[in-house]
């Protein structure tokens, strides 16, 4: 029995190592500025990586959380770049997890993916364009920023909106790679600013 329970104690470390737990993985980006951002996943351990203060390698399709604890009103922008076995990427803002997955409110959505971009609040499409698609192994800025009621979103040199929602702004913005499984995207230059207390 001590026998069986000594390689119980050393299997354990190894299988949550593996196979990831129910409670979610946690890390900061930008520590050492005025606005640090939370990041937090469930699945494998190694689906996210930190590679840098302000870079993430997101591999696979979980859902990564980006949150700025101090701020629901704020700017975000970031650099996403991914590989050719990833089909795009979805940002939701305007929502929490705990809302897309228990209420299925899914606030103001991007996806960006290869046949273009599409804009939702909740079931109403807000802008759509073939031109701004996901291209494999290029990079794209995407900036938005929420104050108030309204939101504005730019893709590259873009920029839609502003679109007035009823979505209240959370702190959270959550990041969702398309795909089979197989891709990669890498999420760099991630800043923050918030626009009002």
């Amino acid at each position: 029995m001590a026998v069986a329970l000594f390689f119980l104690t050393l299997a354990t470390p190894i299988a949550v190592w593996q196979l990831g737990t129910s409670d979610p993985y946690r890390f900061w980006l930008n520590e050492d500025t005025t606005v640090p951002l939370r990041v937090w996943y469930w699945g494998e351990r190694t689906a996210v990586e930190k590679e840098h203060p302000q870079r993430i390698r997101i591999c696979g399709t979980p859902r990564v959380v980006l949150a700025d604890p101090s701020h629901t009103q704020f700017r975000m922008a970031m650099v996403l770049s991914g590989g050719g076995a990833l089909d795009g990427i979805r940002i939701r803002m305007r929502t929490t997890e705990h809302d897309v997955l228990a209420n299925g409110r899914n606030g103001i959505t991007l996806t960006l993916d290869r046949t273009g971009t599409r804009i939702m609040d909740g079931t109403t499409l807000l802008a759509q364009t073939d031109t701004l698609r996901y291209e494999p192994s290029q990079s794209l800025r995407i900036a938005f920023e929420h104050e108030g009621m309204e939101t504005r979103i730019a893709i590259g040199c873009s920029v839609f909106g502003p679109f007035r929602t009823g979505h209240p702004a959370t702190s959270q913005t959550i990041i969702e790679p398309l795909g089979s499984g197989g891709g990669c995207v890498r999420i760099s230059d991630i800043v923050a600013e918030g626009v009002s207390p």
